[in-house]
């Protein structure tokens, strides 16, 4: 489908309008075969041919000029204007217009054609400003709910740290996974972890998963993560799972595993 770009050059082909390095780049690619652009290109020089249009220049009979002056000649008031000086002089030929004012005859036409060229960029200026608009409205709306989303977030780990013997676990990249991070706010009396992480997308059909190493590891959950990585979880942390010496987070196939079956990404000990 050709989209604003194409029917923009294709417009601006037809009238001329394009410059010369411009024009060679537009001939080369309809030389490649380009179908869309091809009909574009055919569609915009009918709308031009149209304009463009115009009888033909007519020309004066022959020998009409001769007869017209021959006449004035015998005219005896044009005879009284001549003075003997200017008699004896030779007659400089003017030169004719060509066709009247058939010289001007592609006026009318250029400002049409004009016209149409600014009546084109116009729309389509227009349209793709429609389209910013729309793009700007939908990338506010998005963050508005990002913003919401982390507000909400944050009103979570709030709670956690206002709660008597609230602790924190700060993981850390290991090696290979150096950007990657997160915090686990401990909650002594819900018996709550609040996970908040940012780690590398996760891939097609992978999935981050939690572990307490206690010491030996046990799955705490998935943390789901959006387009950036970020990714927040609330888990619930066992009555029987035992001290926990450390927390970990892998990368899993969807769903989780049984058994960490991927490298670490994240760890931190408990204390």
């Amino acid at each position: 489908m050709a989209n604003d770009e194409i029917k923009e050059q294709a417009a601006l082909y037809a009238l001329g309008a394009l410059s010369q390095l411009e024009a060679r780049s537009f001939e080369a690619h309809l030389r490649d075969g380009c179908t869309v652009c091809q009909a574009e290109l055919a569609a915009f020089e009918n709308v031009v041919g149209v304009i463009g249009l115009d009888p033909d220049e007519v020309s004066p009979p022959p020998g009409l000029r001769n007869k017209l002056m021959s006449q004035i000649s015998s005219d005896p008031r044009e005879q009284k204007s001549i003075t003997p000086l200017e008699r004896t002089q030779p007659t400089t030929r003017v030169p004719e217009r060509q066709g009247g004012f058939g010289g001007m005859r592609w006026f009318p036409w250029a400002v049409a054609a004009s016209l149409a060229l600014v009546a084109v960029v116009s729309f389509l200026a227009w349209q793709r400003a429609d389209e910013r608009v729309g793009s700007l409205t939908t990338e506010a709306r998005q963050l508005e709910l990002a913003v919401a989303a982390r507000s909400k977030e944050q009103n979570e780990i709030n709670k956690v740290l206002l709660t008597p013997g609230a602790t924190r676990i700060d993981l850390a990249g290991l090696s290979g996974h150096p950007s990657a991070r997160g915090v686990v706010y401990v909650d002594p009396q819900d018996k709550k972890w609040v996970v908040d992480t940012d780690l590398p997308p996760a891939p097609a059909g992978k999935e981050y998963q939690l572990w307490f190493l206690a010491p030996g590891p046990v799955s705490a959950g998935m943390i789901k993560t959006d387009a950036s990585g970020h990714g927040f979880s609330i888990v619930n942390v066992p009555a029987n799972v035992g001290q926990i010496a450390a927390a970990a987070i892998t990368l899993e196939p969807e769903g989780g595993s049984q058994t960490p079956t991927n490298p670490i990404y994240v760890l931190g000990k408990t204390s």
